[in-house]
């Protein structure tokens, strides 16, 4: 069985193409994206990629922005719903979670409790195959953590976590409130997340 999946497990870590996302996202180039933003422009993936000498794509940067740092950004890139930022002034409003801090959440004593709470109800048994070993308490949601309802939550063996990973693209969410992450070691947002950089 391969682990080319992500888990959660905060040692196993993703597929192969998670090297290529991270260089598309690198926070050099998130910053250059949200000074033109912050600039009043309009971008478009057709002129930013046209210019980027590294090969560097606009829509993984976007998509980190909106979903690692909370920043309403509005269009699609195409020529006629172009990227802009809603309000040039605003803050970011979610912590980017970081490796550590995913790990620290599955460190947690809520987690732990959460976990074991799940495997009770389902009687310490994988609720696909039945299985009762190696176990693991998958989310189904990530929409509350720290909060998560017992039906946001599944036992699992380890080979129905691997299939369902590999089939869904749900993972453990890029950003989280700040009050969230301060919870997880989070130190506070970088400067040149910030207006005026």
């Amino acid at each position: 069985m391969s682990s080319e999946y992500e888990t959660d497990d905060p040692d196993v870590i993703v597929s192969a193409s998670s090297e290529a996302r991270q260089f598309h996202t690198r926070d050099e180039a998130q910053a250059d994206v949200l000074i033109m933003l912050r600039g009043g422009g309009a971008l478009t993936r057709r002129n930013y990629e046209k210019h980027a000498t590294d090969g560097t794509r606009l829509a993984p940067i976007v998509e980190q922005l909106r979903n690692a740092h909370g920043f309403l950004i509005i269009g699609h890139g195409t020529s006629d719903k172009p990227y802009r930022l809603q309000d040039r002034l605003q803050l970011p409003s979610l912590a980017r979670v970081s490796p550590e801090m995913r790990k620290a959440y599955y460190e947690t004593q809520h987690w732990m409790d959460a976990k074991e709470r799940r495997f009770q109800i389902d009687g310490y048994r994988c609720v696909l195959t039945q299985s009762a070993e190696n176990l693991r308490c998958h989310h189904i949601s990530y929409a509350n953590l720290f909060g998560e309802a017992m039906k946001e939550l599944m036992t699992v063996c380890d080979e129905a976590h691997y299939m369902i990973h590999k089939h869904c693209r749900l993972k453990f969410p890029s950003g989280i409130a700040p009050h969230l992450a301060e919870r997880l070691g989070w130190l506070g947002f970088e400067g040149w997340l910030l207006p005026n950089c």
